[in-house]
């Protein structure tokens, strides 16, 4: 059986005190992090940026440890649509959902706090998340397709930035978390608080919208979806059944 630790690198022998999650909203990224910071001996940050946008740190400490989390597509897809959060695509059909470039704000009454606010610089309403954009022509998402591939991209080049690194399956982490602690453990020589026991619901739940699984979607929209994903990189998740 899997344990959920897909990927890992420890680029140095320093004891590892704080650790911060990335991912695409709706990966599951605040329940891998509840289930770390409640189990292990290792602190939580968001230190390093915004944790569903492209990496802008300029540094990682060499006692920091950086967890990505990936999710089924089409389980992501199923989430992402019943709570989408960008304003571009909060009320669209799945058809157009699929379909539709993906544009987000910051809105101060949403995000009052400083990381978002630029130490109060911001005060402006509706202006473009710029992390929320391509990060080499800042442009729009095409779809949200294009925004999962390009920032799992991203995510995955955390491996190459010298700095301890683990990317994490979020289906094997949620329904098997004492497997996957166990080897992120063995992998970075962190130490258990307590027997490990799985965090309750953490995050932003979903709404009363019901939700489209991939069983639920036309032949077309499924083509769509796959014709739109980065093959080689959903191959390297272990999602390649999704592509089938």
């Amino acid at each position: 059986m899997t344990t959920g630790l897909l990927e890992w690198t420890r680029h140095n022998d320093q004891t590892l005190d704080h650790f911060q999650v990335f991912g695409e909203r709706r990966c599951g990224t605040n329940f891998v992090n509840a289930l770390i910071a409640d189990n292990l001996t290792i602190d939580p940050t968001t230190k390093y940026g915004w944790k569903h946008g492209n990496p802008t740190m300029p540094c990682i400490a060499k006692t920091a440890l950086i967890v990505v989390v990936v999710r089924e597509p089409f389980a992501w897809l199923s989430s992402l649509h019943n709570r989408p959060f960008a304003i571009s695509h909060k009320s669209l059909a799945m058809p157009e959902f699929l379909r539709s470039e993906w544009y987000d704000q910051f809105i101060p009454k949403d995000f009052g706090h400083a990381r978002w606010g630029y130490g109060g610089m911001i005060r402006d309403s509706h202006v473009a998340n710029q992390v929320d954009r391509h990060p080499i022509t800042g442009k729009r998402f095409k779809n949200p397709l294009e925004m999962r591939s390009v920032k799992n991209a991203a995510f995955l080049g955390l491996m190459e930035r010298e700095c301890n690194c683990a990317v994490v399956n979020y289906e094997t982490a949620n329904d098997h978390p004492d497997l996957f602690l166990t080897a992120l453990c063995d992998a970075f020589d962190l130490t258990a608080r307590h027997a490990f026991a799985k965090p309750d619901h953490v995050g932003a739940k979903g709404t009363d919208k019901k939700r489209l699984f991939r069983d639920d979607l036309s032949a077309d929209d499924i083509a769509f979806v796959q014709a739109n994903l980065d093959a080689e990189q959903e191959r390297r998740l272990g999602y390649a059944s999704s592509l089938e």
